[in-house]
């Protein structure tokens, strides 16, 4: 019987939720979001990221990154895993 072998390619979205320090890509920015009690990313408006500004992913949950955004926002919170870079700075 022949071995085989599974190669994974990691794809966009998933590089995009890579724990560590990502920049802001999307034009439009990225939104900050306070998690709700029951964890959700859908709590309160913390404040807007500029495209250049950083965000540091410590979890991620389906399309959303959670972690702690800094320059002017400087809040932990939820943001678009799609509006940061695809890879990280650790």
């Amino acid at each position: 019987m022949a071995a085989t072998s599974l190669v994974v390619i990691p794809t966009a979205s998933a590089a995009r939720n890579a724990i560590g320090t990502h920049t802001v890509v999307d034009h439009k920015g990225a939104n900050v979001r306070q998690p709700r009690k029951d964890g959700s990313p859908s709590g309160l408006y913390l404040g807007h990221l500029k495209k250049g500004d950083r965000f540091t992913v410590s979890k991620h949950d389906g399309s959303f990154c959670f972690g702690k955004a800094a320059g002017k926002v400087d809040k932990t919170g939820w943001v678009l895993c799609g509006a940061l870079s695809t890879t990280a700075t650790h």
